[in-house]
């Protein structure tokens, strides 16, 4: 798992969250993150991904990405986001990453 796909696992868990329960931080924050609207491996405001990739730091692999994303998540000091990733337990976050890695997505030949 590299930095731009567990980037991307953090929006879709937390976007996912946002469906259920609206919230207009949360939805401002993942307007910023959408790693779906930069053309590259970035995100919507680069800014946003290129601060995460100073954070983060580590060698990521399915086993440490719950940890390494709670990290970055707390380090940003928001509730809202803090919360809505509160709600994903690291077992299905594992469930979740294993099907995503299995799939073809944007960022996996890098």
């Amino acid at each position: 798992m590299n930095k731009f796909e567990l980037f991307s696992m953090i929006y879709y868990v937390l976007n996912h969250y946002w469906k259920e329960n609206k919230s207009e931080e949360l939805a401002s924050f993942l307007s910023n993150m959408n790693p779906v609207l930069s053309d590259d491996i970035g995100s919507a405001v680069p800014s946003m991904c290129a601060k995460y990739s100073l954070l983060v730091n580590e060698e990521i692999s399915i086993d440490n990405s719950f940890s390494v994303a709670c990290k970055y998540v707390k380090s940003l000091g928001l509730q809202s986001v803090t919360d809505a990733f509160a709600c994903v337990c690291e077992d299905a976050w594992k469930a979740r990453c294993v099907k995503y890695m299995s799939s073809s997505h944007k960022g996996q030949n890098i």
